[in-house]
């Protein structure tokens, strides 16, 4: 789906998104296991979109009053005519529909690092942002959840120092390449085969990368398969 001019203003101007944008990428950052902590900026990539993006007018009221988490409402006396006019636009000008992905290429770290996230419009208010597997994945975020326990069973194979009990956290992804026609090697181009990551998984205090296939599969939308990489 291709971006609109509306849709690439709001993401490029609408600054109170944008200021959410940066927490979330902040709070991941944070919160990552490898965190880069020689931040010099973030670089905002051109953004996947997973369902069309509408800026249709909200009329239906109940649909409004039926909304969880509302926008906060200031009451008259810490709010003026003015104010109460600007966030009226503010909240007008979000997105009413659609899904899509922010990516985020953090500068000056030593590992370099992408932060991907998943922004879903709310009609009315900002969008809701979601943390969704660092690095250079192409799986979208039901493919992720779905290979997340995959991962996690092929990580418990691995021969480590200590008994692993709980979930292998995903520290990055890489893209490795597209797989060929004969199903056994990488190619650049998209073929229609499927793809193959690398997933950087920490557990016990190590790291135990996974190789991971996703292929086309007739039964569902993708087959996926985890490896432990040759030491």
């Amino acid at each position: 789906t291709e971006m609109t001019p509306e849709f690439s203003q709001f993401i490029l101007s609408n600054q109170s998104y944008i200021n959410l944008l940066n927490e979330k990428a902040e709070e991941i950052n944070n919160k990552n296991v490898i965190a880069c902590t020689t931040l010099e900026g973030r670089e905002r990539l051109i953004p996947d979109i997973l369902f069309p993006i509408s800026f249709e007018p909200i009329t239906d009221t109940d649909a409004l009053e039926a909304m969880d988490e509302p926008t906060p409402i200031v009451g008259d006396s810490a709010m003026s005519e003015e104010e109460k006019e600007a966030q009226e636009k503010a909240n007008a000008a979000y997105p009413t529909g659609g899904q899509w992905i922010e990516h985020i290429r953090q500068n000056g770290c030593t590992v370099p690092r992408q932060l991907n996230i998943l922004a879903v419009a709310l009609p009315g208010k900002p969008p809701k942002l979601f943390g969704m597997n660092s690095g250079t994945t192409i799986a979208d975020p039901f493919l992720q959840d779905k290979a997340q326990p995959i991962v996690n069973e092929t990580v418990k194979a691995a021969e480590l120092e200590c008994k692993v009990i709980e979930e292998a956290v995903i520290a990055d992804t890489v893209l490795e390449g597209y797989i060929d026609q004969t199903g056994s090697s990488l190619v650049r181009e998209n073929m229609n085969n499927g793809w193959q990551e690398r997933w950087i998984t920490s557990t016990c205090g190590q790291r135990v990368d996974v190789r991971v296939q996703f292929i086309p599969s007739k039964k569902e939308d993708y087959l996926i398969r985890a490896y432990l990489y040759q030491q």
